[in-house]
């Protein structure tokens, strides 16, 4: 059926028709500011998982592409973020290389969506990430019971020097 040229086009179309441009976050939440930035970045990514483990809890990778796309900017903006969330707990890689949410990270979000009004837009948003592949299995950790909310991240300095990365010669 789909091997025919003519079905093949009819079918690509009609697909076409039902995919709809999803509008990125960053047209809604401020990424780009230094200390309030990165707090939304961290939440919207948040969201992001926890919306995806809730809806499909069989499949709940997102990858970095998605990741990427649904907030609206390039991964350059997201290796911090990422590795401040997979150092707190709150997300892991699976082995696929995908991300998921841990048990910590659905911690976080429950008790923290109220304090955190960007967190809680994202998830009265209605935004849902795009139905997953087939799903991977995913390792699970015993959630931390004392969650605290995210530190305000101080203004990073623009010169190396002044953050004290200079590196000792041999």
């Amino acid at each position: 059926m789909l091997s025919d040229p003519v079905l093949r086009a009819e079918y690509d179309a009609a697909c076409e028709k039902d995919v709809r441009e999803v509008e990125p976050i960053s047209a809604t939440v401020d990424f780009m500011d230094n200390m309030d930035g990165e707090l939304n970045r961290r939440s919207a990514v948040l969201a992001l998982l926890y919306i995806r483990r809730r809806n499909f809890p069989d499949a709940p990778e997102v990858s970095l592409f998605e990741i990427e796309t649904r907030m609206g900017f390039p991964r350059d903006y997201l290796q911090f973020t990422i590795w401040y969330l997979h150092k707190k707990g709150y997300i892991q890689r699976a082995d696929n290389a995908e991300f998921t949410l841990t048990a910590d990270g659905v911690d976080f979000v429950e008790t923290q969506r109220v304090s955190v009004s960007v967190l809680n837009k994202l998830l009265t948003s209605g935004s849902t990430p795009t139905p997953p592949e087939p799903p991977s299995p995913v390792e699970t950790r015993q959630p931390d019971r004392n969650v605290q909310p995210f530190p305000k991240p101080a203004t990073p300095p623009t010169d190396r020097r002044a953050r004290g990365d200079r590196r000792k010669r041999a």
